[in-house]
């Protein structure tokens, strides 16, 4: 029977609760217990058990340990820690950056470690982790990610009142001299905290990439008479409605119910999308019926196709008039925000310790 143990271990603790080094090393051979990195473990179980974010951070948390230096979690491990959304190919390994301008940088599989100034404003704590700050973050993931991948993160950032665009501003131009500041700078300027969802976020940055302009997000749509009919992802021109979907609202066993009526007939289930299925035809014949063009497109074909998703949304554009539109629209404010999500990791450390500012400065950062 193995002990009681935390989530993440390390050697000493497996001793203190008596277990030997070959005990312990049998273990790990078995594929029982998960060695994360020299002398740090974590049941098998337990860590398949988690989702991937936090796998990630477990990931991170072990880092930070096996580091004996003055080290913060950043760029896209830092913004997991904040639970802003996952770039499409994944959060990658570790990422940390260290304040000790002498040590090497280093990039593997299982580690990356940037090199850099860290001021005192640059540090916070986030779910017992030592951080990048979420303006220094979204900074640094705006310089080292391309932009449908860092614009969705700082969407989220700017949405949640974490931080603002003035904020990140600051710190891009602190970091004037630094590598991948114009990407930076290019990318912010796509930025909109109106948006409520990664795939907003992504669809609009690869539309835009592909040169269809940027649409007003979260666009309420009212009747003549300032009754509610939708809500749009994204509006063109005041005519055309983009709905970031695609087929999913259309499928009888799409994810909205996936595990939502485990112990009901068929036949009920069948119901309940069917009654989905109208409520979304009557939506978008109301909407057809306002005057208004709308276009919708999923993940897996812009992703897949962008330039047919293009096609589409310009031919609906084009075929849109404003002077058709009979209701009215009802517009987000710019600095629209939303409560921050709440943490949801387990402790994974209790020693995070910070250091001194250092001078301004930067390798490989």
């Amino acid at each position: 029977m193995d002990p009681d143990l935390p989530l993440l271990f390390t050697a000493d603790q497996t001793r203190a609760r008596g277990l030997s080094r070959h005990r312990v090393a049998h273990r790990v051979a078995l594929g029982r217990w998960t060695s994360l990195r020299r002398g740090l473990y974590c049941v098998a179980a337990a860590y398949d058990a988690l989702d991937p974010p936090t796998q990630h951070l477990v990931q991170v948390a072990a880092a930070l340990r096996s580091r004996g230096h003055d080290v913060l979690a950043s760029h896209l491990s830092a913004a997991c820690a904040y639970v802003w959304p996952m770039p499409a190919p994944g959060w990658g390994p570790p990422t940390l950056t260290s304040a000790d301008l002498d040590i090497p940088v280093r990039r593997s599989q299982r580690l990356v470690l940037q090199v850099a100034s860290v001021r005192p404003v640059d540090r916070g704590i986030r779910s017992d982790l030592p951080v990048t700050s979420p303006a220094r973050t979204v900074a640094d993931v705006l310089r080292h990610q391309p932009a449908q991948d860092s614009v969705p993160i700082a969407d989220a950032a700017l949405r949640s009142g974490a931080t603002t665009s003035e904020q990140v501003w600051r710190v891009l131009e602190w970091q004037q001299a630094w590598p991948y500041v114009v990407r930076a700078r290019a990318s912010l300027e796509l930025v909109d905290q109106r948006r409520e969802t990664w795939i907003e976020s992504w669809s609009f940055v690869r539309l835009h990439q592909h040169g269809v302009p940027l649409p007003e997000p979260q666009v309420e749509v009212l009747d003549a008479r300032g009754r509610f009919v939708a809500r749009g992802d994204a509006l063109w021109d005041g005519a055309t409605l983009g709905e970031a979907d695609g087929r999913v609202k259309y499928l009888l066993r799409g994810p909205h119910l996936a595990g939502a009526m485990p112990d009901v007939a068929a036949e009920r289930v069948v119901e309940e999308a069917q009654r989905r299925l109208d409520a979304e035809k009557a939506r978008r014949d109301a909407l057809h019926d306002l005057g208004l063009e709308v276009v919708r497109w999923g993940y897996a074909e812009l992703a897949r196709d962008p330039d047919a998703v293009v096609r589409r949304v310009q031919a609906r554009r084009a075929a849109a008039d404003p002077a058709r539109f009979t209701g009215r629209l009802r517009r987000r404010p710019p600095d629209w925000t939303a409560p921050a999500p709440p943490p949801r990791w387990p402790v994974l450390m209790g020693d995070a310790t910070t250091a001194p500012e250092q001078a301004t400065s930067w390798r490989s950062s």
